[in-house]
């Protein structure tokens, strides 16, 4: 066997479906789940000329919309290939082999793996089974042999969300042992509280943003790291030689500059919310509603013959919770009315 870091061989990765998801109703993944305006397609196709693929891309224009967005300089601001490459880069600057990395438990999936790659040490904040986080266990573990501190929030898959008094905590205890906190922002927009204000009084925040979610850029991967600018800088360090591909870069900024479209995604998934948890109350089903863009819905004894009237529907979902008391729940995306109504046509055809 060829030399290497011993500890990847403990990293267990799945390879990606080999059948399509496109065409199908995707409530199995958070994503935007109707197409975006014609107008808005056509425009972003006309503008793609050979150009795009043949000449290295050009992020600077977006940094400058990103630093107007947010009211701060550039230097302020790191593009990266979604969320999952802005925590990457930030394991990059901040955790060494045995450093410990607080993060909350479950997460983002790629928390986990990062933790392995770089043979850290992860401290996990778990949940009970009402979904509360243990914050004291979060606090106590906070020490000098802490390297990173992340906190989605909303958390995914759990949706739960910090309140901003206790995020500040977080940040406080954190910075007396210089330790940063990386708050994944994800499902921003689907949830309106946000760390940002307070990277002005606190050195050691971070947060990242994506594309992917309210804005609906799944498919191309492009997100962005917000920190002060001694800590942005840093990070800016490891970035690759093109952060982002020229496709995304154009597909954001257009939709930066047509905000409407993200909001009105935005107010008609809620819409689509209280259609579906108006359903499952009628039926007399438990659930829980989240910050993000999922709810859970119990579907007790009937999980499998939904979940087969669904695919026969061509309709995507994702198990439940690994947290006890969750065995048989369903997450399901949330989508416009007209996918919600999609959903509980399929839906009525299971006897409750």
């Amino acid at each position: 066997m060829i030399k290497h870091k011993t500890w990847v061989g403990d990293v267990h990765r799945l390879r990606g479906d080999t059948t399509t998801r496109h065409g199908q109703i995707r409530l199995d993944k958070n994503e935007r789940v109707t197409t975006f305006p014609n107008d808005f397609f056509e425009q972003i196709i006309s503008e793609v000329t050979s150009d795009y693929l043949t000449a290295y891309p050009e992020p600077e224009p977006l940094y400058e919309r990103l630093a107007q967005l947010h009211d701060v300089s550039i230097e302020s601001l790191m593009i990266t290939a979604g969320s999952d490459a802005g925590i990457r880069h930030c394991f990059d600057l901040f955790v060494n082999p045995g450093g410990e990395v607080i993060a909350l438990d479950p997460t983002f999936a790629m928390v986990d793996i990062y933790c392995k790659l770089f043979g850290a040490k992860k401290q996990g904040i778990g949940y009970n089974s009402q979904l509360q986080l243990d914050l004291e266990r979060l606090f106590s573990l906070i020490g000098p042999n802490t390297e990173l501190i992340v906190i989605a929030n909303p958390n995914s898959p759990t949706g739960t969300l910090i309140a901003e008094d206790d995020i500040v905590s977080i940040l406080l205890k954190a910075n007396s042992f210089k330790v940063p906190v990386l708050i994944d922002e994800a499902y921003y927009g689907f949830c309106k509280q946000t760390a940002v204000p307070l990277l002005k009084e606190h050195e050691n925040l971070i947060v990242s943003r994506t594309f992917s979610k309210a804005y609906g850029l799944a498919g191309l991967r492009i997100g962005y790291l917000l920190a002060p600018p001694e800590i942005a800088q840093l990070l800016y360090r490891f970035r690759p030689m093109y952060e982002v591909n020229s496709l995304s870069i154009l597909a954001a900024t257009q939709l930066l500059d047509r905000p409407e479209i993200p909001e009105n995604y935005l107010s008609s998934t809620e819409d689509g919310r209280k259609y579906l948890l108006e359903f499952a109350k009628a039926k007399g089903l438990n659930f829980k509603d989240t910050h993000a863009n999922f709810v859970y819905i119990d579907f007790g004894g009937k999980k499998q013959a939904v979940i087969d009237e669904l695919s026969n529907s061509g309709i995507l979902v994702r198990g439940g919770l690994s947290i006890e008391g969750f065995e048989t729940y369903l997450r399901i995306s949330l989508g416009p009315l007209t996918v919600m109504q999609a959903l509980v046509e399929a839906l009525q055809r299971v006897e409750f």
